[in-house]
This record gives structure tokens, C-alpha cells and sequence, in this order.
């Protein structure tokens, strides 16, 4: 039986081995919420239901900040996101319609806003993969080209590889 979904965030304390609620905070978050650390020690989350990207602030009881929408609508099921430098943030693919958009958002800046790359991908991903490799370039793999599931007609076989530095985006080998 399912118990439900929990919204309350709790920060742990590993020198007291305590957790502390963030009651201010409370929020049900959507499957694989994409949060990440931030340079300021708050927390961002670009998986809210309404494509918002917004922080948590864990200091006292906990708030959330809106601070700007994803470029691309749905993308928060269906499309990964890495941090490929400190408070530097990339969504790649996704979308409930896929999208081949490569987006980025720098935590960093005075006034984050999601920016779109230089260069997108050869063809529309979801539910695909992106993994940051040792040298900072990001391996795109799999996923598909199509709404729905398991629909084997949308398998995408070739791998792509995004360059954080150039922005770029360049296919690298078919399965």
C-alpha cells in the first residue's frame, strides 16, 4: 500500500545525528526532483510542477523562492539536468513533446535566467541520459524521439557529446 507523498524537507545534523523540518518549506515535488547544491548554500530544484526553478533557503523553518521558468514547458519527468560547474546548471532534452534544446541557468549570476545554448542536439530527446565526464564535457545517450512509451520506433541509438566551454554539441557514435 502506497503511504503518500511526503512534503516536508528536513536538513541533517551530522554532529548532533539530528534532522531538523523545514516547515516553512513544506511542498510535494514531482519524481526526480533535479536539486542541486548552490554556491549560497541554498538548494534549487527546477522540477516544481509548474516548470518553475526555485530555491529552498534551509536556514530556521525553510522557504522557497521562484526564481525564473524553464525555457522549455513539461521538461521536469522527462529530461536530465547536471551541474557541469560550480552553480552552472544544463538541462538537456526532455519535455512531455520531446525538445533537442539545450538549455543553462548560472546560480552564480546576480540575477539567474535560464539561457538557451548555442547549439542544440542533432534531434529530440527525452527520458534520455547525461553523464559529466572527467574533462567536463557532458555524454548524452538514449532516450527517444517520441511521446508515449516503449515505443520502439522513437529509440535513439546515436550519442551525443555537449561541450560546456563551446557550448556545442557533437555526435559521437551509433549503438
Amino acid at each position: 500500500p502506497s503511504l503518500g507523498a511526503n512534503p516536508l524537507p528536513q536538513v541533517y545534523d551530522h554532529q548532533t545525528n539530528t534532522w531538523r523540518n523545514l516547515t516553512g518549506a513544506m511542498q510535494v515535488l514531482p519524481l526526480y526532483p533535479r536539486t542541486f547544491l548552490a554556491p549560497d548554500g541554498r538548494v534549487i530544484s527546477l522540477s516544481n510542477h509548474q516548470n518553475e526553478t526555485q530555491y529552498i533557503d534551509v536556514a530556521g523553518t525553510g522557504s522557497w523562492e521562484t526564481i525564473d521558468n524553464t525555457l522549455d514547458g513539461n521538461l521536469h519527468n522527462y529530461g536530465p539536468a547536471v551541474m557541469y560547474d560550480a552553480g552552472k546548471i544544463a538541462y538537456l532534452g526532455g519535455g512531455h513533446n520531446p525538445t533537442q534544446n539545450v538549455s543553462m541557468i548560472d546560480l552564480n549570476d546576480a540575477n539567474p535566467a535560464w539561457r538557451y545554448g548555442a547549439d542544440d542536439m542533432a534531434q529530440p530527446r527525452r527520458q534520455n541520459d547525461a553523464t559529466i565526464l572527467a574533462d567536463g564535457t557532458v555524454l548524452i545517450t538514449g532516450g527517444t524521439s517520441v511521446t508515449g512509451w516503449n515505443d520502439p520506433a522513437g529509440a535513439i541509438p546515436t550519442a551525443e557529446m555537449w561541450d560546456a566551454v563551446t557550448e556545442q554539441v557533437t555526435q559521437v557514435a551509433a549503438a
